[in-house]
């Protein structure tokens, strides 16, 4: 593959960037026409990008390699964390702007370049208005468009032809200078997206590869197959650090339910999808046909088998959820890579018809290109309405979408609240946990207790709940602290204010909010002492935050004069990476049954 920008004629080019501007407007009308309105999702972005990267930033400023996020959920690891990605390339507008607006920068300048270089892509091959045409089509993919959204997924396409771009480059020439572009390549892909996704593209990749080396030389073969090897190997070696945290700290703690993976909203990318493996599959044997091997075989395998494969997997979940890795994993998402082969595929047999032979062939290339128009009709149709909400124009945020919010909804109260309640405190939420009212306390530097995660510590959680603390409330992933308040059992957590956002519960004669919100929610306090780091006597001495210093991931604890042996409890998870030290004397750290070190 090769991007034909060298030799592609300026009115051409210009008309792909024309075509291009018009995606990205398409996508963020709502960004252009309504007032402080943008392209982030209040909920995804807010209660995790924002926090997370707001953290990272703070400790890589520091001098540190960022590990750990002390201010949310009891601590929740920074590297390794796959929705964070601290290291990416979209993370590094987040460096120079307003996070909604780094968020919302993102957003339109990936869309732009997206679909820039898939229409670049069906350039080879395709006349400049097919190539429009089919790069929309393969940018419209339902599963991608909902999941763009959001800074761990947004790259994928563009990542993908660009290391498809880089292997080619190298395949052709072997050259050190394009070994090392497709080194980079690795690189940026296993750095900028979601690992499921990353795993996707190569092993797209890998597939694409190997049947490149299939129909090349046969003294090509061996060195480039072991290239890719030296690549793939480098590029894990390159993130050594996230992987050893990921597999050491975030694996085990993954959970999710099968039920998140098999609702009909999955099968979405199967049904759409169907008509374009058949219409793949002619261009295909059409390929053949004409002796195009290489192109019939990589449309064939890459396309039409994987996604009949996927397909298969979401009709038979016995045989998916049996599946090492798979079983675990949203598998539409292979559909995000193989819809570009389906579209190639469509594109070459609508070509095959537009050849001069008369009014049956005229009609068969009207019939099926009336097809793809359809097909393109009912991505752009779901896109409006399921997607992008323009249904209704009146509101940034419509109901059930997620791509658009008002420019202060990433944070759950302003500045003034937070000032208001005493430095470095921990804080629960009653508020339904995909909320993030919680989380976003994190932004303010005050700890929070609330739960929205795919690697949660399950045995804090399953503390939690038998302590009838939380509620889960979106998935096995996902929760809540409660009502009524057993401010004892929170007190040993940390937890110093609750904020109630619905009914309250809490006795008249205990009430005395420190904090509200206008018909949004209540703070109070603790009654009984507490502290996000305590020595467990009787009674129990809370350590004030004056005498707590955060740099970098440490803890500075300044302790008040002891005369007898003591439990110094942090309320932080006690997790892998944590180590104690007294006067500078390595100290064991240990948990009892609440999981607090």
């Amino acid at each position: 593959m090769n991007l034909p920008s060298a030799n592609i004629s300026s009115r051409t080019l210009w008309l792909f960037l024309i075509s291009s501007v018009v995606f990205a407007v398409f996508l963020h009308l709502k960004v252009f026409t309504l007032p402080n309105c943008l392209a982030f999702d209040s909920t995804d972005d807010a209660n995790h990008t924002f926090v997370n990267l707001q953290q990272a930033q703070r400790i890589i400023k520091e001098g540190q390699w960022p590990l750990m996020n002390p201010f949310n959920n009891f601590g929740t690891p920074l590297l390794g964390d796959q929705l964070t990605l601290p290291f990416s390339v979209q993370s590094l507008s987040y460096w120079l702007m307003d996070f909604p607006v780094a968020a919302t920068f993102n957003r339109i300048v990936i869309s732009f370049l997206t679909i820039f270089v898939l229409t670049l892509f069906f350039h080879q091959a395709f006349p400049r208005f097919y190539a429009i045409f089919f790069a929309w089509m393969a940018v419209l993919t339902k599963g991608f468009m909902w999941h763009f959204a959001h800074h761990h997924y947004q790259m994928a396409l563009l990542l993908f032809v660009f290391g498809l771009w880089a292997q080619q480059c190298y395949l052709k020439t072997g050259s050190g200078k394009h070994y090392w572009l497709y080194y980079l390549s690795f690189i940026v892909i296993l750095g900028s997206v979601n690992i499921n996704v990353g795993i996707i593209i190569i092993a797209m990749l890998f597939l694409h590869q190997c049947l490149s080396l299939f129909f090349c030389e046969k003294e090509k073969r061996r060195r480039v197959f072991f290239a890719f090897i030296i690549l793939l190997a480098s590029g894990i070696i390159f993130y050594a650090p996230e992987w050893i945290y990921f597999f050491k700290v975030l694996m085990p703690n993954i959970h999710r339910a099968r039920e998140v993976y098999t609702g009909g909203h999955l099968n979405l990318a199967s049904n759409e999808s169907i008509l374009l493996v058949f219409l793949a599959f002619l261009g295909s044997w059409q390929l053949y046909k004409d002796k195009e091997y290489f192109k019939a075989a990589r449309i064939f395998v890459l396309g039409v088998l994987t996604t009949l494969f996927i397909v298969l997997l979401l009709k038979w979940h016995a045989l998916w959820f049996s599946l090492p890795l798979l079983k675990s994993t949203d598998i539409t998402r292979f559909f995000w890579i193989s819809n570009i082969f389906l579209v190639e595929g469509f594109g070459y047999f609508l070509l095959s018809l537009g050849r001069p032979g008369g009014i049956k062939q005229s009609v068969s290339y009207g019939c099926v290109l009336l097809m793809g128009l359809m097909i393109l009709y009912g991505k752009i149709n779901f896109a409006w309405h399921r997607v992008l909400g323009y249904d209704d124009f009146q509101s940034c945020r419509a109901d059930k979408t997620h791509y658009f919010s008002s420019r202060n909804s990433d944070r759950f109260w302003p500045p003034s609240t937070s000032q208001s309640l005493e430095p470095l405190s921990r804080i629960a939420v009653d508020a339904p946990s995909w909320k993030g009212y919680g989380i976003k306390l994190n932004r303010d530097d005050q700890f929070s207790s609330q739960g929205r995660s795919v690697v949660l510590n399950r045995h804090l959680t399953e503390y939690l709940l038998k302590q009838d603390l939380i509620q889960i409330d979106q998935s096995p992933a996902a929760y809540s602290f409660k009502q009524p308040w057993a401010f004892e059992k929170l007190s040993r957590l940390g937890i110093k204010y609750v904020v109630q956002t619905g009914t309250f519960s809490i006795p008249e004669q205990e009430r005395g909010a420190v904090a509200r919100g206008k018909d949004r929610f209540v703070v109070y306090q603790n009654p009984v002492p507490t502290g996000i780091v305590y020595l467990d006597r009787s009674p129990k001495k809370i350590i004030p935050a004056s005498h707590i210093q955060i740099k970098g991931n440490d803890f500075y604890i300044n302790l008040p004069e002891i005369d007898s042996q003591q439990e110094l409890v942090i309320t932080l998870m006690d997790q892998y990476g944590w180590k104690a030290f007294v006067d500078e004397r390595p100290e064991k750290i240990f948990h009892q049954d609440d999981y607090m070190m």
